[in-house]
């Protein structure tokens, strides 16, 4: 047999099937070793160097696969992804983000989707950060199945709640989390828009667009939170579910009856003052009281 007969044969007898198996099989370098030593002793140094391009070449290929930016939010795993914090760009803790499979779907990508935020509430202070972050991806991943029937992203935060600074309540987003000195604690509101801001430059990448503004949902605490936040933000909020907050709801306005009204009660205190109208195109449901009124 000629060089160029043989060449075709390793075309059809080998080059196919090894395109096969380097694309499903998850021992690829393994396979790849075992096929050179086969080209070895059977063909032709002009055929080794040929099919040994080729699989650089696929490898190569596969490689960039691996680590396309549509991994960033999870590909197809269907698990939320945490991504770690980033200073540089505004949040030093980290967040939990999932978004549904559905979404990945080619009509889907041509559609605005929606980020649901639900902020992180442990529901005790605890110094060890860990004991936050199990907590956060425990709940996120409890909600997925309800927001995956809705078709929404879902945004968590992992905020820590001090137990040596047990007056801090960062996660009801209270006055001294606000006020405080301790940079760690400090408006964790910025924060969080911050990193609303990464999740949608994650997804933009991976071709999916989402609505500027987002929902938000909290339960006690992270109702506080919630309610607390769009008060702050509300250009950021489309709408919101406040659900038993373990207090009276934020009040859109800076006194009653001649007395100050400081936040968290009210708008008193804004040094630029409360924007109402931007505040007013927030929706909001409140669900509160013993008989859920």
């Amino acid at each position: 047999m000629d060089v160029r007969a043989k060449q075709r044969l390793s075309y059809h007898v080998v080059f196919l099937p090894l395109t096969c198996v380097v694309a499903v099989s998850p021992h690829v370098n393994s396979g790849v070793r075992h096929f050179l030593a086969v080209l070895n002793k059977t063909f032709t140094s002009s055929v080794k160097i040929f099919m040994k391009k080729v699989i650089y070449i696929l490898l190569f290929v596969l490689l960039a696969f691996s680590i396309s930016p549509a991994q960033i939010v999870g590909d197809l795993q269907d698990e939320p992804v945490k991504i770690e914090a980033q200073p540089t760009k505004g949040f030093s803790y980290p967040y939990y983000l999932y978004v549904p499979k559905a979404m990945r779907e080619v009509g889907a990508r041509k559609q605005t989707q929606t980020i649901l935020v639900i902020p992180n509430n442990a529901g005790k202070t605890d110094d060890d950060f860990a004991v936050h972050e199990a907590d956060a991806k425990r709940k996120i991943g409890q909600n997925k199945t309800m927001t995956a029937r809705v078709n929404v992203i879902i945004l968590m935060p992992v905020f820590p709640r001090p137990k040596t600074d047990w007056k801090i309540y960062t996660h009801a987003l209270d006055r001294d989390s606000m006020l405080t000195d301790k940079k760690e604690y400090r408006r964790f509101d910025l924060q969080l828009t911050a990193m609303i801001d990464d999740a949608r430059e994650k997804l933009k990448a991976e071709k999916l667009e989402t609505d500027k503004r987002v929902l938000m949902f909290g339960f006690s605490a992270s109702a506080m939170f919630a309610n607390r936040f769009t008060f702050l933000h509300p250009k950021r909020v489309k709408a919101a579910v406040i659900v038993s907050p373990g207090g009276w709801a934020i009040a859109p306005a800076a006194a009653y009856n001649g007395k100050a009204l400081r936040y968290p009660i009210g708008a008193g205190g804004f040094r630029r003052g409360f924007g109402y109208k931007k505040f007013a195109k927030s929706s909001a449901f409140h669900f509160s009281g013993r008989q859920g009124r």
